[in-house]
């Protein structure tokens, strides 16, 4: 397996992975989203000079997966205010299928909005989406794109490195707090699940790029 920047090639492969997670975890706001708008989110977010994106590819050319993460959410957050026309038009398909969509999204653009709304991180770099094929069973490749990643961050001088996990996810909040991750608090959404807020710190940590029993 390889490992690289995702370039604008890659959107369809990139849509098509993050879509197909709804299958197994049909929570959250993108689990209602079709890939119109996944493909308008993406392109937006590889244009965003603070976004951090790697993907791990076979000699095929093939994208098993990928792993993104944001320098900058404050800027983040302005970038995807100013497209919000933008995803709203790129909804209206998934509005078409499910109603209730609409009030999704002007709840999760609110939350974005309020100053002391804490479902996610809202200032410093942030880690988002880590995504893998369901096709592909071998876990270790997965492991090391994302400590790829986290390398590129702290090679880009990234000190801490928030993120986000719901709880439900125990697997992969084990796999962070093995990995070096401080699980800072957690905290119920409205929908009643709960999110477990925590980070990386670059400054004691090692690379740990290895197989965990999870």
């Amino acid at each position: 397996m390889r490992y690289r920047l995702v370039k604008s090639k890659d959107i369809k492969d990139i849509v098509n992975l993050h879509y197909s997670v709804r299958e197994n975890y049909p929570f959250g706001i993108f689990s209602s989203l079709d890939k119109n708008f996944l493909k308008s989110y993406y392109k937006v977010l590889l244009k965003d000079k603070n976004s951090v994106i790697v993907c791990a590819y076979d000699s095929l050319g093939v994208v098993h997966g990928f792993c993104s993460a944001n320098l900058n959410v404050e800027e983040q957050f302005l970038n995807l205010k100013r497209n919000k026309y933008r995803f709203g038009l790129s909804a209206f398909t998934s509005i078409l299928k499910k109603p209730s969509v609409l009030l999704d999204l002007f709840s999760r653009y609110n939350s974005i909005k309020n100053e002391g709304s804490q479902f996610i991180s809202k200032e410093g770099a942030r880690l988002e989406y880590w995504v893998w094929s369901k096709k592909n069973k071998e876990p270790t490749p997965s492991i090391i794109m994302h400590e790829v990643l986290l390398n590129i961050l702290r090679d880009l001088r990234v000190v801490e490195l928030n993120f986000e996990v719901d709880s439900i996810n125990n697997k992969i909040v084990k796999f962070h707090k093995l990995n070096g991750a401080i699980e800072i608090k957690r905290i119920v959404l409205e929908d009643k699940r709960e999110r477990v807020l925590m980070k990386y710190d670059f400054s004691n940590r090692k690379s740990k790029i290895k197989l965990y029993k999870l």
